[in-house]
């Protein structure tokens, strides 16, 4: 899975992302399945610093390789801070699930 938002993410807010795989042999609901964060801990695949103002937008990146075999896949997004006034926005998400 490779995903790549496009945020703005103060120094006082963070955002985290997982996901939950199903194949068609499972029974259980993919509600039922637990989530299970990028990089352990739902970090991006490396550091981005903080946007300098609200307009300013950077890409972060979220991969996983070496997944068992799926044939659904949902995301969670967990978008978090400590100061109200200056929550992280989301501009948009791309995602691709390759077969390697």
């Amino acid at each position: 899975l490779d995903i790549i938002i496009t945020a703005n993410v103060a120094s006082t807010a963070a955002v985290k992302m997982y996901y939950r795989l199903s194949n068609a042999d499972d029974a259980r609901k993919m509600g039922d399945l637990a989530w299970v964060g990028f990089n352990s801990d739902g970090t991006p695949d490396s550091a981005v610093e903080p946007s300098e103002n609200r307009f300013q937008f950077k890409e972060h990146k979220y991969s996983v390789s070496g997944l068992t075999t799926f044939t659904a896949f949902q995301l969670k997004v967990a978008l978090t801070g400590t100061n109200s006034s200056y929550p992280p926005l989301l501009k948009d998400m791309r995602g691709i699930a390759l077969a390697i």
